[in-house]
């Protein structure tokens, strides 16, 4: 189990090592949450290079969606993204036979995982107007927008997207397949470029079937896409005879219901954790604390 969890933290070392405490006077006022490269036509560029998280959720008493004990964090490995879109502008204007007479810019926009924010920025590409005074269906410079690039996060791309299809903008969806992202009538101008993935479930199950695991437990998200994984995870494993032991979804907060998520866990020494890397945050943690002896 020890194995497991060292190779799990150490995958995920270059998220979490950069976290330290919010403060806004000295270390967040210096940073960016924007970046432009100037082009003929311009495509907007939306995914997280640092977040906020909170623990307690201890709110400001006079500023709205602030919290006193706010955390920030960066996402090293999302750095790759900006690297090679900019990498990649430069070599389609650097080449005369793609784009004759026309240069390709952005606008990169920083995602703090939250509603509001995604939302704010989304105006603020839009109208070029700033953080405030949004105007709809104004734009106070003259741009040319192409089209959105939004990800890796689902949420992302569903706010920006419920934003844009009002406009039927373009919007490229760079992350995970999303089943709910597909959905034509919610999201008409939504192109994902990752293909749906149907042999995780299966891989999943021959892992278990190989190694002659018939009593397993699962641990999911809570959100469609656990519902979606659960569905697939059960038509495999009935059909190869896989018993499932007991099923939990991972809370959003681990407060008062850290104790019952871990009851009756012990009637099985497998267990499958599905979910991506935010979502697992908790689980891991609380994991390394308990030392559980499964095969994860």
């Amino acid at each position: 189990m020890f194995s497991w969890i060292f190779m799990f933290w150490f995958l995920q070392i270059n998220k979490f090592v950069s976290a330290f405490t919010y403060n806004i006077s000295r270390c967040y006022s210096e940073i960016s949450e924007e970046f432009h490269h100037k082009g003929d036509v311009v495509i907007g560029a939306f995914f997280p290079l640092h977040t906020f998280y909170t623990g307690k959720k201890n709110p400001h008493s006079t500023i709205p969606y602030y919290y006193l004990d706010n955390h920030i964090q960066y996402n090293f490995k999302n750095y790759q993204y900006i690297l090679a879109l900019q990498f990649a502008i430069e070599e389609i204007n650097g080449n005369p036979n793609l784009l004759p007479n026309i240069s390709l810019g952005f606008d990169f926009y920083n995602v703090r995982f939250t509603g509001k924010y995604i939302l704010d920025i989304a105006f603020n590409w839009l109208t070029s107007l700033g953080e405030i005074n949004y105007i709809p269906n104004y734009n106070c410079k003259k741009r040319n927008f192409t089209a959105a690039l939004t990800g890796t996060s689902w949420i992302t791309s569903a706010q920006i997207g419920t934003l844009l299809q009002l406009f039927k903008f373009p919007q490229i969806n760079f992350g995970p397949y999303d089943l709910l992202l597909s959905d034509r009538g919610q999201y008409p101008s939504l192109y994902q470029m990752a293909p749906k993935d149907t042999s995780l479930s299966l891989a999943i199950v021959s892992l278990m079937v190989h190694f002659r695991w018939s009593w397993v437990g699962l641990i999911l998200p809570d959100d469609h896409k656990g519902i979606e994984i659960l569905s697939d995870f059960r038509k495999e494993m009935e059909r190869n005879g896989i018993c499932l032991a007991f099923v939990k979804i991972t809370p959003e907060t681990w407060t008062s219901y850290i104790a019952k998520f871990w009851e009756n866990m012990d009637e099985t020494n497998v267990t499958i954790i599905y979910g991506d890397i935010d979502s697992l945050e908790g689980v891991m943690r609380n994991i390394e604390q308990r030392l559980l002896t499964w095969n994860v």
